[in-house]
């Protein structure tokens, strides 16, 4: 896993990329359910235990489908870590 960077927008681009994101993990949700959240699953476990701050990414919230408890002050991982590539990866 890349986790030698983080990528940090600008907070007003939160919400354009955030809404990019829900909308790719929708169309996949929708088109194959079991497979798109054993995917999910796998990668979100790979991110967890790479990455001890997870919860501090955006990205990781919309993926796995949880509220952020608290602001987040990053919004994806880079490289392969990418929840934004993960997604353009799939082939559902």
């Amino acid at each position: 896993m890349d986790n030698n960077f983080e990528s940090i927008p600008k907070k007003e681009d939160f919400e354009e990329k955030a809404k990019i994101l829900k909308v790719k993990v929708l169309k996949f949700a929708r088109k194959d359910s079991v497979r798109f959240f054993s995917e999910v699953y796998k990668f979100g476990t790979i991110l967890k235990s790479e990455y001890p701050n997870c919860l501090d990414y955006l990205a990781y919230h919309i993926l796995i489908g949880s509220t952020p408890m608290k602001e987040c002050p990053r919004f994806d991982f880079v490289g392969n870590d990418s929840v934004e590539k993960f997604l353009d990866s799939l082939k559902i």
